[in-house]
């Protein structure tokens, strides 16, 4: 492969890493801002809630939360894959390896070999526990009422 493909492909994946980071931030802020919203009428509100009312918003809450961690889950998996794509552009484009780019040293330092190889559920862990933790306030607040 020659390195203009490589450069080309390098560029692009790191594009559609950011684009699912992003999307992932997206998903975590807009599902936090639904069920704030949700939580602070909960609080707010004197309106007394029927026992039907409140089984649908804990429903409601319970499938919002869900739905949301298992969208941040596929694509923080799908970023994982792109980042073992990439760390293997960054071993062909010799980015590692020393005086390929710097006297003595590598152009990336070592801690980066490891980009990509986290565990399947590591970067969506912190996404699910302000999601679920948020998700609970709501449930609470819903079944006091």
């Amino acid at each position: 492969m020659d390195s203009d493909t490589l450069h080309m492909l390098y560029t692009e994946h790191h594009r559609q890493n950011t684009a699912r980071r992003e999307k992932i931030h997206g998903i975590t802020e807009r599902t936090v801002g639904v069920l704030v919203i949700i939580g602070g009428w909960l609080l707010i509100s004197d309106t007394p809630l029927s026992e039907s009312l409140r089984w649908v918003l804990v429903f409601q809450v319970a499938t919002l939360a869900v739905a949301a961690c298992y969208s941040v889950y596929m694509n923080n998996r799908s970023y994982l894959r792109t980042a073992q794509v990439i760390q293997k552009l960054n071993t062909a484009l010799r980015l590692y390896e020393p005086g390929a780019f710097v006297p003595n040293e590598p152009l990336y330092p070592p801690p980066s070999e490891s980009f990509g190889a986290m565990g399947v559920l590591d970067g969506a862990v912190p996404h699910w526990v302000t999601i679920l933790s948020i998700s609970a306030v709501c449930i609470l607040a819903a079944w006091l009422r």
